[in-house]
């Protein structure tokens, strides 16, 4: 049906092409039967082989270039390099959890209730262990259901990667993330573990996405409340129909079928002990990497009209520092039928904040018929839109650092003035009344200037 399928039994119900690793090329020449296959058994044969062009043509030019630098430098100096950079990550990873108090935190992060998971949802559990003295963490997922009958489960690469995605997000920039810094961490997984180590034919549909940023979630937060200054809120959820998979047929083009997964924005940006959440966050697998679509792009490929895209005010969890606030995105076909997939968290489970801070807004979806009637949609499952029908998306907001009496006024005036927060919000819950600081202003002003 789709990449990202919450419902998938088991890999082969999620309809996908299944090879092992095999080989694609041979003395630079395609191996022509792998690639036939591909073009008979995929939707969109031609947009799936400029895909798989792409990527090759990345792979030639990354070889190109380090056969370029061995002739520059050498692979002896190359080699002495890639062990230097190594032992200064360590260094600077030692240095940083040195900074740490020893003990042990845990926290939990729960994923919505999606079909196939129990009814209360899927509680993910971390448990975080600093070894300050020895300058090493751990992180220990084995406290987790064993793997569900849905496309929610890890792979270990993503199981591992999640936990560590948490560990550098809760302790600065410093160290730079790569085998030397890794060395200093544990990630601890048991096996047929919804966080863990698969089996054969589980599915991991969604393994970099949903589940994943609960890992994330959960250890960056347990981080926060183990000590002042360090760690993040939690970032909200992701998956809502502005960052789903799209497919139908084209009028434009005689019907040609299209697939896309589109990226018109997730917030989701959760705050840290020094700044407010990044508006354009989405996962915090991406960590603010990605990039939100053109809508006229979007538009200009696919048969589709963006009727709104904006934020929604008061959604960000409150806090010293705020987490991003909602984004709300509202989409149509234009003279067709439009399909999506929805596996979006956070509707029951929003976005906790940390040391204080508050929980960030929740998700919603809704379809819009032709009279403009809105209807409330499941957060999971395959959405149809007619002609004349829109889908409208409210994403997760991130969760607040810190109490919010505690933010500086300044930032409460910001947030008012750029409609991210409104005045009763800033009366009500940062007990900042703006009349007051800008009549304080004023008077300081006036005495400086002898009125």
């Amino acid at each position: 049906p789709t990449i990202y399928m919450a419902g998938a039994h088991d890999v082969y119900h999620e309809g996908a092409l299944i090879f092992p690793a095999v080989k694609v090329q041979a003395d630079y020449e395609d191996i022509a039967d792998i690639i036939r296959m591909c073009m008979m058994r995929i939707r969109v044969p031609e947009q799936w082989h400029g895909d798989y062009l792409a990527a090759l043509g990345a792979a030639r030019i990354g070889e190109r270039e380090l056969l370029a630098l061995d002739a520059e430098v050498g692979w002896p100096t190359l080699e002495s390099f890639v062990e230097r950079w190594f032992d200064y990550s360590e260094d600077r990873m030692v240095a940083a959890l040195r900074r740490l108090p020893g003990g042990r935190t845990s926290a939990c992060s729960t994923h919505d209730l999606f079909p196939g998971t129990p009814p209360e949802g899927v509680p993910i559990r971390t448990t975080v262990t600093v070894d300050a003295e020895a300058a090493r963490i751990e992180v220990d997922l084995r406290d987790n259901p064993d793997c569900l009958p849905c496309g929610l489960n890890l792979s270990e690469a993503t199981a591992r990667t999640a936990a560590m995605s948490g560990v550098f997000n809760a302790i600065g920039a410093s160290p730079p993330p790569n085998a030397g810094s890794f060395r200093r961490v544990k990630v601890r997984l048991r096996q047929g573990c919804v966080v863990g180590i698969p089996i054969h034919p589980t599915s991991c549909s969604l393994a970099t996405t949903n589940i994943a940023d609960r890992v994330s979630n959960a250890t960056q937060r347990a981080i926060a409340e183990h000590a002042e200054g360090f760690g993040m809120a939690e970032g909200g959820a992701v998956a809502t129909a502005a960052d789903t998979v799209i497919s139908g047929h084209d009028p434009r083009a005689d019907d040609a079928p299209f697939v896309n997964h589109l990226t018109l924005t997730d917030t989701c940006g959760p705050a840290s002990p020094a700044e407010d959440g990044w508006l354009t966050m989405d996962s915090i697998g991406s960590g603010g990497q990605g990039y939100s679509d053109s809508i006229e792009v979007d538009e200009s490929l696919y048969p589709i009209r963006i009727a709104e895209r904006g934020l929604v005010v008061d959604s960000g969890g409150a806090g010293r520092f705020r987490g991003a606030p909602s984004s709300i995105i509202e989409y149509g076909p234009v003279n067709c039928t439009l399909t999506l997939i929805l596996n979006s968290d956070g509707e029951i489970n929003p976005a906790l904040g940390a040391r204080g801070g508050l929980k960030g807004g929740a998700s919603r979806h809704y379809t819009r018929d032709a009279s403009g009637a809105l209807t409330e949609r499941a957060r999971c499952g395959e959405v149809v839109l007619e002609p004349g029908e829109t889908i409208v998306s409210i994403s997760c907001a991130g969760g607040g650092y810190g109490p919010p009496s505690e933010r500086d006024p300044a930032r409460v005036k910001r947030d008012v003035d750029e409609a991210y927060v409104s005045r009763a919000a800033a009366e009500a819950i940062y007990a900042v009344v703006l009349d007051a600081i800008a009549t304080a202003a004023l008077r300081k002003d006036g005495a400086k200037s002898g009125k």
